[in-house]
């Protein structure tokens, strides 16, 4: 979601870059296996998978108290797992109640739940990537930015706990990261379409997963319309 720039590509900063992947990585890759299998993922307060199963088993009509947006992450491994059941004879009649239809559902759904933190782990060490990537480009900085990132997340507990969530707080902040990435390129930067709908998209999907970063995004829009408004005044053509 970021335009192409023809000045210094900081490519020989990519190995510095990863330095925060490696950490989030160390500290969290333990806890994929936790507890696991089992049919219900004890890690935290999660309702995967069958919260994602019965979603679209009602067609949506069966909504969760967060929003759907996971549903639609996790559905596609799931549905590959399933078919590999139903191929291999694990599978036999669909049932929206416990076991669903399987004959092994604590190691059916814990294999659904380890690829749900999977997915989830993937997703935030991809936006922190993309987020380290976006800083250094954009302040023009090998070192700096990547001390930030690393600093600011891998000392969070708020930050390192959710990472193998399979509750939604982990893909609503793997999203998070991704839209703060186009905000930054947006304000150090400057608007291009692509940046604004980078920005919109990944910012309703991670309120779409947990409503909880709708606050975090009030005051940057407040403060992109303010900056909008003193371009336009200032240069009419060129603000809108």
């Amino acid at each position: 979601m970021l335009s192409k720039r023809s000045q210094t590509d900081y490519g020989q900063y990519t190995w510095l870059s990863l330095l925060p992947i490696v950490v989030l990585l160390a500290a969290s890759l333990m806890l994929l296996h936790f507890l696991l299998p089992s049919a219900h993922d004890t890690l935290t307060e999660s309702y995967e998978p069958t919260k994602t199963l019965r979603f679209f088993y009602t067609y949506g009509r069966q909504v969760h108290k967060w929003g759907p947006m996971p549903a639609f992450v996790y559905a596609p491994i799931y549905a590959a797992l399933l078919t590999f059941y139903r191929i291999t004879g694990h599978l036999g009649q669909v049932s929206s109640r416990y076991p669903f239809g399987l004959d092994d559902p604590a190691r059916a759904l814990g294999r659904m739940i380890f690829s749900a933190r999977l997915i989830t782990l993937l997703g935030a060490l991809s936006g922190t990537y993309y987020l380290t990537r976006t800083l250094q480009r954009r302040l023009k900085s090998g070192a700096a930015p990547v001390l930030a990132v690393l600093l600011s997340l891998s000392t969070s507990v708020v930050f390192l706990q959710p990472l193998t969530d399979s509750k939604p707080d982990g893909l609503m902040i793997a999203f998070l990261l991704f839209a703060l990435a186009n905000y930054a390129a947006i304000v150090l930067d400057g608007w291009t379409r692509a940046r604004a709908i980078g920005l919109a998209f990944f910012f309703v999907a991670s309120i779409s997963c947990k409503e909880l970063t709708s606050v975090t995004f009030a005051v940057p829009y407040l403060a992109l319309m303010a900056l909008s408004i003193a371009r336009i005044r200032h240069d009419p053509v060129e603000g809108r």
